[in-house]
């Protein structure tokens, strides 16, 4: 690595950053499966061959040289990389639990722009690995890089690799499921649910109304998708559709909107298969697991239903591992990652919308009741681009016009703010009973953080 590189290159979700700048330049990418593939051999009892290693990617452009460099670093701390292509992340994921591997790797920046990109690691299990090993990662980067005599071979391919997954996610919904006469649009965000999706959902007999499913490169999240979705809702509408469901450029998160066209987000979806599981007696411990960004209305809804509610930081991995300690079987983000943990340790965009479709089916409804059945609190986030990230408890005008904010909310709403762990972003969250209300507050906390952080 270069003397550029950043102490820390982990974030909330693996690593983040423009393609072709530090930490994603072809030698660091490089130093960075070096060192990933020393850290996950170290912890494995020596066998015969070299480990097992999977990859994949998105469909950004950036990711075939990204995959190249990584899978030769790899490669040189003595793994055998493999590579599935493009692929959604959580197939990755589904893939280790299949056969013993020593660990995977996806190079996605999720639902960022095309021009970012990132690395996220995952252990045997298919979970993403723990903080304690990114940063035994980050440590053996500070060492001098390593410059070998002659570049490895290239990553064998995985044959079948999307055909499998697809199979294990149409293992996951019970026997006879059909979404015959189902009219359904679905979203692919131009990213790499576009090869599974549609097919999936077609192959179940569904009458698909498909958007965004041309990749080139450079449209993965582009106006559409999970962050964008907009266009779904509009084509829901015109086209008298039973619903839709839109995913993100890497498929880990997926979000609904109903035969209205009315968004459902990862707050009502955890809700809905909550009372379900919950009513068929396969809620393990009574107990759901969120984050600290869901709707207070989500919390109202558990309270209703008698499901109590385990609260993470932001982050998939947060949830998962709260998941794991207290046996839940369910949890997710209001941003669309939901686990089921039946399944797998991660979310799954493509599974989520299974189980959800599934339940739909299931209950003779249509998905606007389940909407109409959750009430929401008005809920700002606005972002603000930042120089630095100063702690805020650091930030004198930030946390006074933060704490202002509680005491006006005191009772009746909150207030969150926190630095995204992927973008040089403060995110501020405002919710309450008044939507002029918090939308004045949220733009007073972020004018005030501006004359500091920007």
């Amino acid at each position: 690595m270069t003397s550029k590189r950043p102490e820390r290159i982990f974030g909330t979700d693996g690593i983040r950053a423009l393609a072709g700048e530090p930490p994603l330049t072809e030698d660091s990418v490089r130093e960075i499966g070096l060192a990933a593939g020393s850290v996950l051999r170290s912890g494995r009892r020596r066998g015969k061959g070299r480990p097992k290693v999977l990859t994949g990617r998105d469909t950004r452009a950036s990711g075939p040289w990204i995959e190249k460099a990584l899978c030769e670093g790899l490669a040189l701390a003595g793994c055998a990389p493999a590579s599935c292509g493009v692929i959604p992340t959580s197939g990755v994921s589904a893939l280790l639990t299949m056969k013993p591997r020593l660990g995977g790797a996806v190079i996605s920046a999720s639902h960022n722009p095309a021009e970012f990109n990132g690395i996220k690691f995952f252990d045997s299990e298919g979970g993403k690995i723990s903080e304690s090993l990114e940063r035994e990662i980050e440590s053996r980067l500070s060492a001098p890089p390593f410059r070998p005599r002659a570049r490895p071979p290239a990553a064998a391919a995985v044959p079948h690799a999307g055909r499998d997954y697809s199979r294990f996610l149409a293992g996951t919904v019970p026997p006879g499921f059909s979404l015959k006469g189902l009219r359904w649009a679905v979203d692919c965000a131009n990213g790499s649910a576009s090869g599974v999706a549609p097919a999936l959902l077609a192959s179940f007999g569904a009458e698909l109304e498909v958007l965004h499913a041309s990749p080139d490169g450079h449209n993965i999240n582009s106006g559409c998708g999970a962050l964008h979705p907009g266009p779904l809702a509009r084509a829901v509408r015109s086209s008298g559709a039973d619903g839709g469901c839109a995913f993100d450029g890497d498929a880990d998160r997926v979000q609904f909107v109903d035969d209205k066209g009315n968004l459902m987000d990862g707050d009502v979806l955890i809700a809905m298969a909550a009372e379900h599981l919950s009513r068929s007696g396969e809620l393990a411990q009574n107990s759901v697991v969120t984050t600290v960004m869901a709707n207070f209305g989500f919390f109202k809804r558990m309270e209703k239903l008698g499901i109590r509610v385990v609260t993470t930081p932001v982050g998939d991995r947060s949830v998962s591992e709260a998941m794991e300690s207290d046996g839940a079987v369910l949890g997710g983000e209001q941003s669309g990652h939901v686990i089921f943990r039946k399944w797998l340790p991660t979310g799954d965009g493509i599974l989520t919308a299974l189980q959800i479709l599934s339940i739909l089916t299931a209950s003779g409804k249509r998905l606007s009741e389940f909407t109409e059945g959750f009430e929401k609190f008005p809920q700002i986030l606005l972002n603000l681009k930042v120089k630095r990230k100063t702690p805020v408890e650091q930030c004198g005008d930030l946390l006074e016009a933060v704490r202002r904010a509680e005491s006006t909310l005191a009772g009746r709403g909150r207030v969150l703010v926190r630095y995204s762990g992927t973008e040089p972003l403060l995110r501020v969250m405002v919710e309450g009973g008044s939507a002029s209300e918090i939308k004045e507050i949220a733009r007073g906390i972020v004018e005030r953080a501006r004359g500091e952080l920007c």
